[in-house]
């Protein structure tokens, strides 16, 4: 997933138009729309106004993208999450997609990734 998408993605997701979000940011719906398609790159500056005009933090599209890797569904969820009219906290929902992902493997998996988690624990304790 690219940062274009998850534009596109919180745009769709407030409802509002190419038009709208462009003209907010500064920019015309032409140059959105090929950022969002990413067939061209956001400059940073233009990255913070799109995020300001989307009301969300910059670091939130980041983290958007990372969290790109889960399915469909689970993205469904991140997103109602990350942007209903309640503020939700990015690392919060992350956990929440990461717990959704865990409960998906079977019981030994899980089991195995509790033994991990215990391990890694113990390792950080040490130092």
């Amino acid at each position: 997933m690219y940062i274009g998408s998850v534009i596109r993605e919180i745009r769709l997701a407030k409802g509002l138009t190419l038009e709208e979000v462009a003209y907010g940011a500064g920019t015309d719906g032409g140059n959105l729309s090929r950022i969002e398609r990413g067939l061209q790159r956001c400059i940073p500056e233009l990255l913070e106004r799109i995020a300001a005009t989307l009301d969300v933090p910059v670091s939130v599209l980041y983290q958007r993208v990372e969290a790109g890797r889960v399915d469909k569904g689970e993205q469904v969820q991140l997103i109602k999450a990350t942007y209903s009219a309640k503020p939700i906290d990015p690392v919060v929902a992350m956990h929440e997609a990461l717990l959704a992902k865990y409960k998906k493997l079977s019981e030994p998996n899980q089991n195995l990734v509790t033994e991990f988690i215990q391990l890694l624990l113990r390792h950080q304790k040490q130092k």
